[in-house]
């Protein structure tokens, strides 16, 4: 189609990933994922749906890697971890970087890096994950300006596939969202001042996967 763009999605073998890889093909995109298996991950979404994408295995931490992004239209970065503070801000932070700056070197007309809400005092249970993320949120912010997208959802639900299991984060999310966008949730988490990330409003999987694609 006359919109048809070319998109790259780091990250595009993930739980949100592959989903945000769905959406673009839907949409008519020609798409390129770039994940550390390099391929289709099972059990997110049919097969079917995710053949028209080329499928590239690259370490996201690489700067071989992430010079690969400048040659797109658009930039989609899934990439985040959990582990020590050390390697979630290596990840979250210097690869969402790196990456941003490649893509703003390329002449890439739009990026969009997918973060993570505010959560106040929780925060401090995993600092790294969150100080990571925000330095990347700033850095598109200064290469992009109006051209850059920072999306900041909440917990986001659906059901995982870790390895053969399936993990149906829904149980737990979809209440949350509930509870959190409702008027006594939002009004609770208001008088919680930095205590009411708790009760920030997870949102489902495809929801989120499909924002990316519609900026």
């Amino acid at each position: 189609s006359a919109s048809a763009m070319k998109l790259i999605v780091v990250g595009g073998s993930g739980y949100l990933g592959a989903r945000v890889v769905r959406q673009a093909l839907l949409r008519g995109h020609s798409v390129t994922s770039i994940s550390r298996s390099g391929g289709p991950p099972a059990g997110v979404t049919p097969a079917a749906e995710l053949e028209g994408a080329e499928w590239v295995a690259g370490d996201a931490t690489v700067p071989e890697v992430q010079a690969r992004v400048g040659d797109a239209d658009g930039v989609i970065t899934t990439l985040g971890v959990f582990g020590t503070n050390e390697r979630m801000r290596a990840v979250n932070g210097d690869a969402n970087i790196a990456i941003a700056r490649a893509a703003a070197a390329g002449g890439v007309k739009r990026f969009v890096h997918v973060s993570a809400a505010e959560y106040g005092v929780i925060e401090g249970l995993i600092p790294g994950y969150f100080e990571g993320k925000r330095a990347a949120d700033a850095e598109v912010a200064r290469l992009f300006g109006s051209r850059g997208t920072v999306l900041r959802p909440g917990m986001v639900h659906g059901t995982r596939q870790a390895g053969p299991v399936q993990l149906p984060l829904w149980l737990l999310g979809a209440p949350l969202e509930a509870v959190g966008a409702s008027q006594p949730g939002t009004a609770l988490r208001a008088a919680l001042g930095r205590f009411g990330g708790v009760l920030t409003p997870a949102i489902g999987v495809d929801t989120v996967a499909a924002a990316p694609v519609q900026l």
